[in-house]
């Protein structure tokens, strides 16, 4: 009888200590006030509620699933834990609110196609973002991106958010638009028309045909040919047009300044509409050269004494008369 009463006080003595033994079985329905202590693996196979603090120091095996018993958020290590790590794959079927930073140490698949992040924050990725294709309505930014292979944008691209395009319609498919300034180090192909505002350039500009629809204006000195150096201009000055090789005028060429040519070749008639006269001048001199009478160019003289007609070259002393090109 006392055996029986000793064990007897055993058993409530584990119980209310709040240990199980290893292998333990109990058949119907555990409840304890305090928190209880399992050290070794536990499988719980049915519906089991936990309404207290339970530390498991071994494996805990939850076959049929882990959930509330009541409808509100379930918190994984909500006072002590630093962090949670899940092992194998895991796969989220519904929403997921990440409060704070996920830190992804290996592969981090989304399987819908897609991830969405809405306005109420930003989604930054430290490393590189390997994407094979990027479509966003929205704005990627970085300190530097860089891209291995070729960029396609199925849709307008802009740089800038500041101004509109002044030519484009809302930006349309397979546009370009740069708010601030673009420089290309290399050769810049354009296939079709190139419309600008103004031209700057201290490069050069090729084409096979480049046709201006409203006036060009250079404010700086603009050349044609690259081989050799201007003789009367300084530093190709402003306002200045130097070409290397031949020029060809089809229609009418007016010229407000002088008119300065090393010579002069007319392969038809030169004709001049002025009905008075040349701005040529005849220059009386006894026996002197007409090169030292004419001030500007002599054309020929002639020797009065001999009453000849003859023509008298510039530099023949026994010029009496000189036709001079220009005022004297």
């Amino acid at each position: 009888m006392k055996k029986i009463l000793i064990l007897s006080l055993m058993a409530v003595a584990l119980l209310l200590a709040g240990s199980v033994l290893a292998a333990s079985t109990i058949g119907t329905n555990i409840t304890t006030s305090g928190n209880l202590t399992v050290t070794g693996n536990t499988a719980i196979t049915g519906t089991t509620a936990l309404t207290g603090a339970t530390t498991i120091t071994g494996v805990l095996y939850g076959n049929g699933g882990l959930d509330r018993s009541t409808e509100a958020a379930l918190a994984i290590g909500a006072t002590n834990a630093t962090s949670v790590v899940i092992t194998p794959a895991t796969t989220i079927t519904g929403a997921a609110t990440l409060s704070s930073t996920l830190n992804v140490a290996s592969t981090f698949t989304v399987n819908t196609d897609r991830l969405t992040v809405t306005s109420a924050g930003n989604t930054t990725i430290m490393g590189t973002l390997g994407a094979g294709a990027i479509t966003s309505s929205s704005t990627i930014q970085g300190t530097a991106i860089t891209a291995t292979t070729d960029v396609t944008v199925t849709s307008g691209a802009r740089v800038g958010t500041g101004s509109t395009p002044n030519a484009f319609t809302a930006l349309a498919d397979d546009s370009l638009f740069v708010e601030g300034e673009l420089e290309v180090d290399g050769a810049t192909r354009l296939e079709g028309a190139l419309a600008v505002g103004a031209i700057t350039s201290s490069s050069t500009i090729q084409g096979t045909a480049i046709t201006a629809t409203t006036d060009v204006t250079v404010t700086s000195g603009a050349r044609v040919g690259t081989g050799s150096t201007p003789n009367a201009f300084t530093a190709l000055a402003d306002d200045s047009l130097f070409v290397e090789g031949e020029l060809e005028v089809d229609g009418a060429t007016r010229l407000e300044g002088a008119l300065a040519v090393g010579a002069i070749t007319a392969s038809s008639t030169l004709t001049s509409t002025r009905t008075t006269d040349l701005g040529w001048s005849v220059v009386a001199g006894a026996n002197v050269a007409c090169n030292t009478t004419c001030t500007n160019a002599c054309v020929f003289g002639f020797d009065l004494a001999t009453s000849s007609t003859a023509f008298l070259a510039c530099t023949d002393a026994a010029a009496d008369v000189c036709v001079c090109a220009g005022a004297n």
